[in-house]
């Protein structure tokens, strides 16, 4: 059985270097803004890699593939990624904070329009993403069985809530004392819209 997981593991890495190596000259074409800055863009390529790695083993734990359905599979799931990135990377906030990391917008101070043109980019590029798992649903099924791709999506979606609570948890712990204000702004509009 460790054999098997050895081997499997080996397998996932070594389809996992393309892709990576893929998005990274994708964002290379696409963030020239980050060529400037050596710092900012190794943060975020730490991060990134670490993500990826981290997500390959959690998939890999969680779906129990066989060596013959890793090998069928991590191909399809490389693509499958790739495609789901690029839907990511064109919604990503192009603003970024000294380390490299994306800025979300302050929603407060949009224009009507501007708000307006943000929900529909975020509405569409659901739509894409939804659109990417049906494709690849149909596309995984040549590698694995549709218990397995009914995992793979609820493993996926439970990864990233997983990531997204550590990541809220170390933010609200560097925030500590701080406070923040487009927070402050949207409590004090919220007391005066109830009065």
């Amino acid at each position: 059985m460790k054999m098997k997981r050895l081997i499997l593991m080996l397998v996932v890495s070594l389809m996992a270097i393309p892709t990576i190596n893929a998005q990274n000259q994708r964002r290379d074409n696409n963030c020239e803004h980050f060529a400037k800055d050596g710092n900012k863009r190794h943060a975020m390529d730490n991060l990134k890699h670490k993500m990826r790695v981290n997500k390959i083993a959690y998939l890999t734990e969680g779906l129990d593939l066989s060596v013959e359905e890793a090998e069928k599979f991590w191909p399809i799931f490389n693509n499958y990624e790739d495609e789901m990135n690029a839907v990511r990377e064109k919604v990503r906030p192009r603003d970024t904070t000294t380390e490299g990391f994306p800025k979300r917008p302050d929603f407060l101070s949009m224009s009507e329009k501007e708000a307006q043109d943000m929900i529909n980019i975020h509405l569409k590029s659901k739509k894409d993403l939804v659109e990417i798992q049906d494709k690849y649903s149909k596309e995984f099924k040549k590698a694995i069985p549709t218990q397995k791709i009914m995992m793979l999506f609820m493993l996926e979606k439970r990864h990233m809530s997983d990531v997204i609570g550590k990541s809220w948890k170390n933010h609200k712990g560097d925030k500590v004392g701080k406070s923040n204000k487009s927070h402050r702004k949207f409590n004090k509009r919220k007391s005066v819209d109830s009065k």
